[in-house]
């Protein structure tokens, strides 16, 4: 009960997708991307388009997860202090009290309440303990899913301006175990969402 919920509940980023926070970004318009050249592999000359971007890059260099992962830790950081606060009052409690029953001081009936209290407060801090398990999982599924459709979106219009047919995510220990780094579009992908997200934190200022 004493261990420390930050560590145990600690922010994971995304597997497969982005794991994040926060509002979506504009839908629709031209897509924002520093690079003037995209290197492309036609499947079949002149019939598909494909490309992929690499997700661990992504988690590395998208400015969105560093501030997510910083707001996640300082809400778990939050929760946890106020239950450790709980936890560290109740050993006291525990053992000042079980220090007196070895000396012999308690009634027969006041070690029987004791064993109540005692049993009674550990199973409120055993829930509470739940509760902020299950509260950080809500947020960062939350998290999880608003990423996700955030890159997404990004990305299907990014397809659409460029003329992509298919556009894959790559990302190491995935499924897709090679790809021909001609078909590689990481660099405008992440150049974009950064370029949107800075955009949309002004908005916001």
């Amino acid at each position: 009960m004493n261990k420390n919920l930050a560590k145990v509940l600690g922010f994971t980023l995304m597997t497969g997708a982005l794991v994040a926070v926060g509002c979506g970004e504009k839908k629709g318009g031209s897509v924002a991307t520093d690079t003037t050249q995209v290197k492309v592999v036609d499947a079949k000359e002149n019939t598909l388009k494909i490309g992929y971007y690499d997700v661990d890059s992504l988690n590395e260099q998208y400015k969105l997860v560093q501030d997510v992962t910083d707001e996640i830790e300082a809400k778990i950081k939050k929760l946890s202090s106020g239950f450790e606060s709980e936890v560290k009052s109740f050993e006291k409690w525990a053992t000042g009290m079980e220090k007196k029953m070895k000396d012999g001081l308690l009634l027969s009936s006041e070690e029987k309440k004791f064993m109540e209290e005692f049993q009674r407060r550990q199973m409120e801090l055993g829930q509470k303990e739940q509760n902020l398990t299950m509260e950080v999982q809500r947020m960062q599924s939350d998290s999880f899913m608003k990423a996700t459709n955030r890159v997404n979106d990004f990305v299907k219009r990014y397809a659409l301006e460029h003329g992509f047919d298919m556009i894959f995510q790559y990302q190491m220990g995935g499924q897709i175990v090679y790809i021909n780094e001609a078909f590689d579009v990481t660099t405008d992908i992440i150049s974009g969402l950064n370029k949107e997200y800075e955009e949309f934190k002004k908005e916001l200022n």
